[in-house]
C-alpha cells in the first residue's frame, strides 16, 4: 500500500484530463488502442488526446503496439486500477466489453470474457470464455485455453445463469467444456489437473445423466491418467466407456471409445484384446472418414507388432508416422514419433533416437505445446540419449530452463534429467537440486528413474553407502508399486550402481561391516538375474516378451563386474584374477558396444584397478589412460579424481622412483610426521627408508584392518607372501605391530587419500 501511494503522487501531478486518460488505460488492460479508448472510455475526442498527450509527456505512458498505449511499468498500472471507484471500474468494463461484442473495435475473445466478468455481466463472459479457450487452442496456447475453459464451468455451476444463458445461446454442453478443459490441461503439461477436472465432473454427473456424457469424461478422465503414473486404473475407464457408447450405427465418439481401449489393453500388456479393439477402431474409423482415430489406431497397431517381434515392425511403425503427418493428426504424430525414438534407442541405434527426440520436442514447440506429454517427454530423453553418447553439452542445453516458465511436472522431470552430467562432473549445488527432485517423486514415475542412478551416487559420495542404499530401495518400491512389476529394467541399472557403491565401501569397510555390504550385494544379484530372466522370455502376443536389448546387456554385464568385485574386496570366495578381469573386460566391451561413452570409461577404471592389483602394471595403466582421455574431455571430475586415486594406491604418479614409496624415517619425524626430533646426533645418523610398491599396498589393506588371508586374496598373492612383507614393512618403519605400523602410515601419510580410514 505504501508503494502504491507513492506512485500515486505520479497521478496527482497531471492535470484532470491527463488523470481521467490514465485511468481509462488502466482499466483496458495490459494495453489499449486508441480507437477503443475512443470509443469507449467516455472521453471527448479532444479531450482524451490531450489526456494521452500530457501522460506520455510524464512519461507514465508509452506507446504500444501499432496505435496504442501501456503504462511505462506495471506496479503503477496496478497501482491506479485499485485506486478507482468501484462503480467507475465495472462502467468502463460495461463499456469496453459493449464495444468489443458489438465489433465495434476488433479484440479478441480473451479480452471481451475479462470485462464482461468484471461488469457483472456473465452471460456475455461465459460465451466469450467457451469461445477464448477455442481460440487459444487454435493457436497453441493450451495453458489460457485451460483457464478460458475452467472460468466457463465455474459461471456454470449457477443454475439461472445457465438458464439465462441458453434462452439466447441455445443447450450449454457442461460435459463438452469438461473435456476441452481437462484436454487442455493436459496439453499445457498438467496431467494432475487434467484427472481433477474430468474425475469433478464425474462424481457431479447427475443419476439420469446420458450414457454419452459419462462416456466422454471416462475417455477424458482415461486419456489424462494414461500421461502420468498415478494409481488411476484406466483400463477398466475405457472398457466401460467402449460399453456405454456402443451402439448399432457406428458414431465418431464411439470409434474414438474403441482407439483408446486399444492403447490401455496395450498398455496394459492385454496384446491381443489391443489388437482386436484397435482393429476395429481403424475399420470404423475408415468408414467414418476419421482421420484422427486412423491414425491413432494404425500407431497401436504399429506398436503391437514391434512387442510381437514382427520383422517389419520398424517400418510399420515409421509409415504410420508419415500417415499421421501427412493426415495432419498432431497427436497421433508425436506419438508415434516418440515409439519410433524409444524402438531406435533400445536397438542402440542411439544417434537415430537422438534426432528423433529433437525433432518430436522441436515438432512440439511448434505447435505451442512443449509441455504436453509427449512435447516433455521427447526433451526429456533427447538430453538423457546426449548423456549416454557423450554429448554433455547438448545434454545440459537441452534441460536448461533459462527464460521459461515450466508447470511443476516439467520443471522437476528437467531438473532429475540434469542430474547425471551434474553429478559426474561433481557441479556445486548438485545436493540442493537433488533434494528438490527427491521431493518431487511423486508426481512420476519418470522422475524417479531418472534420477535415481545419479542420486545414489551423489549420495554414497556425501552421506555414505547407507544413504544411497536407503536411496535405491525407495526408488525400487515406488516404481514398483507404480508400475505393478518389480523387475523392471531401470532395477538393472539402480542394483549395478548401489553394488559398485557398496564394493567402494568394502575397501574401507571392518570385517563386520563388509559381512553386511556383501550380504546387501547377494541380494542386489539376485535381483539382478530376476530382471534379465523377465527381460528374455520368449516373444507372445499375450506376455511382455521383450528382449534385453544392448543397454540391457551392458547392465548386465556391470552388475556382474560390480558383485565379482564386491566378493573380491570383501574376501568372500572370491574370483581369480582372470576371472575377474574378464567381467570388467566384459562390462567394458558392452558399453563400447551400447554406446555409452561415460559408463565405458567407468568400467576401465575398474579394469584397470583389477590389471594393477594382479601384478598387470602396463595394462591396467593403459586402461587408465584410456579412461583419463575420455572424463577429461566429458569434464568428469569425479571419475579423474578416481583415476588419480587410483595411480596413486599403486604407485602411479607419486613423485617417486617407479615401484617404490619414500618413507620418512620415524627417528627423523615428529609426532605428527614434521620437524625431526631428537638430539642432532641421533639425525645425522637417520636414513631414508623405501617400500616397494607391493609393499605400500600391503599397508594399507593392513591399516584398514585386513587380515593376511584377505589381503592375499584381495592382491592374488599367498598367504606367506603376505607375511613376509608385513615382516619387512614393521623393520623398516621400525613398528612393534600392526597396529603401530597403521598409525605410523597415517602419520607419514603414507595412505593415498582413497584409501585413508578417518582419524
Amino acid at each position: 500500500s505504501d508503494l502504491a501511494d507513492l506512485l500515486l503522487v505520479r497521478l496527482d501531478q497531471l492535470d484532470e484530463d491527463a488523470r481521467r486518460a490514465v485511468r481509462a488505460v488502466a482499466v483496458a488492460g495490459r494495453q489499449a488502442s486508441h480507437q477503443l479508448l475512443a470509443v469507449a472510455s467516455g472521453l471527448e475526442p479532444e479531450t482524451l488526446e490531450r489526456g494521452l498527450r500530457a501522460a506520455m509527456e510524464a512519461r507514465v505512458l508509452v506507446p504500444a503496439g501499432t496505435g496504442g498505449y501501456s503504462f511505462r511499468h506495471a506496479l503503477f498500472a496496478e497501482a491506479v486500477y485499485e485506486d478507482l471507484l468501484p462503480g467507475e471500474r465495472r462502467r468502463l468494463h460495461a463499456a469496453y466489453a459493449q464495444a468489443l461484442a458489438s465489433h465495434a473495435v476488433a479484440g479478441t475473445a480473451a479480452d471481451l470474457a475479462r470485462h464482461a466478468s468484471a461488469a457483472m455481466d456473465l452471460v456475455t463472459a461465459l460465451r466469450a470464455s467457451l469461445d477464448a479457450g477455442d481460440e487459444a487452442m487454435a493457436v497453441g496456447g493450451p495453458d489460457e485455453a485451460a483457464r478460458q475453459y475452467e472460468h466457463a464451468l465455474e459461471l456454470a455451476e449457477d443454475p439461472a445463469l445457465v438458464a439465462t444463458y441458453e434462452e439466447g445461446h441455445g443447450p450449454l454442453d457442461v460435459v463438452g467444456v469438461a473435456e476441452r478443459a481437462s484436454a487442455a490441461a493436459l496439453a499445457a503439461g498438467r496431467p494432475m489437473r487434467a484427472i481433477g477436472l474430468a474425475e469433478e465432473h464425474l462424481q457431479t454427473l447427475p443419476p439420469g445423466a446420458a450414457a454419452s456424457d459419462r462416456g466422454r469424461l471416462l475417455l477424458a478422465l482415461a486419456s489424462a491418467a494414461m500421461s502420468v503414473d498415478t494409481h488411476v486404473d484406466f483400463f477398466p475407464l475405457t472398457k466401460e466407456a467402449v460399453d456405454l457408447l456402443a451402439t448399432e450405427a457406428p458414431t465418431p465418439l464411439e470409434a474414438r471409445a474403441l482407439a483408446l481401449h486399444a492403447r490401455a489393453a496395450h498398455a496394459y500388456e492385454r496384446f491381443q484384446e489391443a489388437a482386436r479393439f484397435a482393429g476395429e477402431a481403424l475399420d470404423m474409423g475408415r468408414r467414418l472418414g476419421l482421420k484422427d482415430v486412423v491414425a491413432d489406431a494404425t500407431t497401436t497397431l504399429a506398436n503391437l507388432q514391434l512387442m510381437t517381434g514382427a520383422p517389419d515392425a520398424v517400418e510399420a511403425l515409421r509409415r504410420a508416422v508419415e500417415e499421421s503427418a501427412a493426415a495432419g493428426e498432431l497427436t497421433a504424430q508425436l506419438r508415434g514419433m516418440m515409439s519410433l525414438a524409444g524402438t531406435y534407442a533400445e536397438m542402440g541405434r542411439l544417434a537415430d533416437a537422438k534426432q528423433l527426440y529433437a525433432d518430436t520436442w522441436q515438432l512440439a514447440r511448434a505447435a505451442g505445446r512443449p509441455w504436453a506429454p509427449n512435447g516433455i517427454d521427447a526433451r526429456a530423453e533427447l538430453a538423457a540419449v546426449a548423456y549416454v553418447t557423450g554429448d554433455w553439452q547438448l545434454a545440459s542445453d537441452t534441460v536448461s530452463m533459462r527464460r521459461e516458465a515450466p508447470p511443476e511436472l516439467a520443471r522437476a522431470l528437467l531438473t532429475a534429467v540434469a542430474l547425471d552430467v551434474s553429478v559426474a562432473r561433481g557441479d556445486p549445488g548438485t545436493v540442493e537440486r537433488a533434494k528438490r527432485v527427491r521431493r518431487s517423486w511423486g508426481l512420476d514415475g519418470f522422475v524417479i528413474i531418472a534420477s535415481a542412478g545419479a542420486m545414489i551416487e551423489l549420495l554414497a559420495r556425501t552421506e555414505g553407502v547407507a544413504a544411497a542404499a536407503e536411496c535405491h530401495d525407495e526408488a525400487v518400491d515406488r516404481l514398483s508399486d507404480l508400475w505393478g512389476e518389480p523387475w523392471f529394467f531401470g532395477r538393472l541399472r539402480l542394483g549395478a550402481l548401489l553394488l559398485g557403491e557398496l564394493a567402494t565401501a568394502a575397501a574401507r569397510a571392518t570385517q563386520v561391516e563388509r559381512h553386511g555390504l556383501y550380504a546387501r550385494g547377494q541380494d542386489l544379484d539376485a535381483a539382478a538375474t530376476k530382471v534379465v530372466t523377465s527381460l528374455s522370455t520368449p516373444d507372445a502376443l499375450d506376455a511382455s516378451g521383450r528382449q534385453i536389448g544392448p543397454e540391457g546387456r551392458a547392465w548386465a554385464a556391470r552388475s556382474r563386474a560390480e558383485f565379482g568385485r564386491l566378493r573380491w574386496l570383501c574376501g568372500v570366495e572370491p574370483s581369480p584374477a582372470a576371472e575377474l578381469v574378464e567381467l570388467w573386460r566384459a562390462s567394458v566391451a558392452s558399453f563400447g558396444d551400447f554406446g555409452h561413452v561415460y559408463e565405458e570409461a567407468r568400467s576401465r577404471v575398474r579394469l584397470g584397478e583389477v590389471l594393477l592389483a594382479s601384478g598387470r602394471p602396463a595394462e591396467g595403466a593403459g586402461e587408465l589412460a584410456a579412461a583419463e582421455l575420455t572424463a577429461t574431455r566429458l569434464g568428469a571430475g569425479v571419475l579423474l579424481s578416481d583415476i588419480r586415486a587410483q595411480r596413486t594406491r599403486h604407485g602411479g604418479g607419486t613423485g617417486q622412483a617407479r615401484g617404490s614409496v619414500a618413507v620418512p624415517d620415524r627417528r627423523q619425524a615428529g609426532p605428527s610426521g614434521g620437524a625431526p626430533a631428537g638430539p642432532p646426533e641421533v639425525r645425522r645418523l637417520a636414513s631414508g627408508v623405501t617400500l616397494t610398491r607391493r609393499e605400500a599396498e600391503v599397508l594399507a589393506l593392513v591399516a584398514e584392518g585386513r587380515t593376511n588371508g584377505e589381503i592375499a586374496r584381495q592382491l592374488f598373492i599367498s598367504t606367506k607372501t603376505v607375511s613376509v612383507h608385513v615382516s619387512n614393512i614393521l623393520a623398516k618403519l621400525q613398528a612393534s605391530g600392526r597396529t603401530e605400523a597403521a598409525a605410523l602410515a597415517r602419520r607419514y601419510g603414507l595412505l593415498p587419500e582413497a584409501d585413508r580410514p578417518a582419524p
